[in-house]
């Protein structure tokens, strides 16, 4: 994960949720630094500490005369240093938010600026997809001031963060229904949000269970990636190919590209549990996210039915299917026969 790095504060535990969390109860409080460089790959917490900050610094009654927001690709860095040195009008603060900052030229300039920013500006560098190169002058520079980096969420943290992200809103989920939104959404953090907040809204109390994923968001709770993984891992054929005539029979619901791929890291993981020398539930827990009862049954279910050899031809045949999904040594096959296909193959 990526880090938070300020003048005076020693390097924090390199937990980026962690660090979003504390940052968001400064900003909450009323402290705020003169800059905030927000850089990363996983565009959620950089969005949402951004939005903050501008629900934040000014009123509304401020924000007319003392809010400036900026694209990275339409100005020059000559002009961010001009508008950040600007005095605010009846606030104590005025407001400078540069979206798209990784499309901005000649970095170099603000080099002076960082080193001695005004106190009565606080500015918000957003920094998404690329980022800055550690080695150079500029980052050394900008890491006596705020750095926050968001680096995306492993697909295998998903399930946990999906139930923490609910129970920081004060509600439960079943491990069915958590597991439904990670397979169904993978690790698009503001897809999975938005979702979210729509259950609740139409369930602002209870349980969330699979019944209401599969009313609010339309993830069917008997046919899904989960429930193939399920059937695989205790060998039931008969269960795996009505789930993939239900995919086969609404293509637009489940693609063969994402079952390829959520399959092989079904196997991908079944494989190194295997290699494992302490296959207990309590040592495999931690190690490979087994964070809910049905996923721990469904890996020691695998353990009997699979053998390293087994496992092994599987992850050949996902391989050869996923070729043949992209059209490489492909036969003339829909997609509904390969589905088919592949159940036999993986149970054959």
């Amino acid at each position: 994960m990526g880090g938070i790095f300020n003048k005076g504060m020693a390097k924090s535990s390199p937990n980026s949720i962690q660090q979003y969390k504390q940052l968001t109860a400064e900003i909450k409080s009323g402290k705020f630094r003169p800059v905030y460089f927000l850089m990363g790959d996983e565009p959620f917490y950089i969005d949402r500490l951004s939005d903050l900050i501008e629900q934040s610094v000014l009123t509304d009654a401020e924000k007319s005369f003392n809010q400036t927001i900026l694209y990275g690709r339409d100005v020059t860095t000559s002009q961010i240093v001009g508008t950040c040195k600007r005095f605010p009008m009846m606030s104590k603060y005025q407001l400078v938010v540069v979206k798209e900052a990784q499309s901005l030229k000649d970095t170099e300039s603000l080099i002076p600026y960082f080193e001695n920013p005004m106190e009565s500006t606080v500015v918000v560098f957003c920094w998404k997809s690329d980022k800055v190169d550690k080695r150079t002058k500029f980052y050394k520079v900008i890491s006596s001031q705020l750095v926050f980096e968001s680096n995306a969420i492993p697909d295998y943290e998903i399930v946990r963060w999906i139930g923490d992200y609910i129970a920081e809103r004060g509600l439960k989920a079943t491990p069915k229904a958590v597991q439904l939104l990670a397979d169904h959404l993978g690790s698009d953090l503001a897809k999975i949000t938005n979702e979210i907040d729509k259950i609740l809204i139409n369930k602002p109390n209870g349980e969330i269970n699979e019944d209401d994923i599969e009313k609010y968001v339309g993830i069917s709770k008997d046919f899904n990636l989960w429930e193939l993984q399920n059937a695989l891992a205790n060998k039931n054929l008969k269960k795996a190919m009505q789930i993939a005539n239900h995919f086969a029979n609404d293509p637009s619901e489940k693609s063969i590209i994402p079952v390829l791929a959520g399959l092989y890291a079904f196997y991908a993981r079944l494989f190194s549990v295997l290699h494992e020398q302490d296959k207990s539930i309590g040592s495999l827990k931690q190690k490979y996210g087994l964070f809910n009862l049905s996923a721990q049954n469904d890996v020691t279910a695998a353990m009997r039915s699979y053998s390293i050899g087994h496992v092994e031809n599987c992850m050949k045949t996902l391989l050869d299917f996923d070729l043949m999904s992209k059209g490489v040594k492909s036969p003339s096959i829909s997609e509904p026969q390969m589905l088919r296909e592949l159940m036999v193959r993986l149970l054959g």
